[in-house]
């Protein structure tokens, strides 16, 4: 007796296997950039700008400091100056106050400064070590292959509210919450009967193609732009000791020069005010 044929899925398609193998490899290389993407505004980039804060805005702040008392002398030795000039009577404490409220503006900023080389410091004291780091992106990559939305188009409600809580943890570098998450995220297979989508799992997977394709062109472009600005500019130069030493070289020598005129500027006003009190 004849050995009967199984029957052929109405939905069989000779490039089937091809165009799966074809749809991961987009699907992978396209969350591996968007990995990439959201590492670099969320991971790289702050820690490259903690890194110039602590080893070229510390120094810079110093300089800055000592800037703002030689720009408040200069302006306190322009006013008794021009104070004299008229034979005016000079309040010496007004003076001071109206030269100190011009400069609020400069105070500020410093502060500001200050702030963010501190925040700096706290952040470069609690990085992830290589290990965990390493772990959070990967478990991140997985988890986006299965509830990106860009790659998942037929996402649950509850799928599209992991994965908010996916993007959250890691923009936090939550280890433990992205373990928990790996645990309750569905497969990355590709539905072959959803309503809405075309005949035929083959038809569905050619459309998907370009549109992949389309968002990693993008992807590309983006990242190449965010590297073209700071910090990123600056990220071989922030790890190189060489470079460092000479920029921290450079500043010391403007600091020593800005604390010469600070002397020069506390002599002159020294000698104005003694002028003005005589007069």
């Amino acid at each position: 007796m004849a050995t009967e044929l199984a029957p052929v899925s109405p939905n069989a398609d000779p490039d089937l296997e091809r165009l799966r193998r074809e749809l991961d490899l987009l699907k992978g290389e396209y969350i591996k950039l968007q990995t990439d993407k959201q590492g670099l505004l969320e991971h790289t980039g702050p820690q490259l700008e903690a890194l110039y804060a602590v080893r070229v805005g510390q120094p810079r702040l110093a300089l800055l400091e000592v800037q703002l008392e030689a720009e408040r002398l200069r302006r306190l030795c322009q006013r008794l100056q021009a104070a004299l000039n008229r034979r005016e009577a000079v309040d010496l404490d007004q003076l001071a106050f109206e030269v100190d409220v011009e400069l609020l503006n400069l105070r500020q900023q410093l502060t500001d400064q200050a702030a963010q080389v501190h925040a700096a410091q706290h952040l470069l004291r609690h990085l992830h070590s290589p290990e965990k780091s390493d772990e959070v992106r990967r478990l991140y990559r997985q988890l986006a292959k299965r509830l990106h939305p860009d790659v998942n188009p037929a996402l649950s409600p509850a799928d599209l509210r992991l994965w908010h809580a996916v993007q959250a943890a890691y923009q936090y570098g939550d280890l433990p919450s992205l373990r928990a998450y790996a645990l309750l995220a569905p497969g990355d297979e590709l539905p072959e009967d959803q309503p809405g989508h075309p005949a035929t799992l083959a038809e569905a997977i050619r459309q998907r193609l370009p549109v992949l394709a389309e968002g990693i062109r993008q992807l590309l472009a983006g990242l190449e732009a965010i590297r073209a600005k700071f910090p990123f500019t600056l990220e071989k130069q922030l790890k190189d000791d060489a470079w460092l030493a000479e920029q921290q070289q450079l500043l010391a020598i403007e600091l020593a020069a800005t604390r010469e005129q600070i002397t020069l500027l506390q002599a002159r006003y020294d000698a104005l005010r003694a002028a003005a009190e005589d007069a």
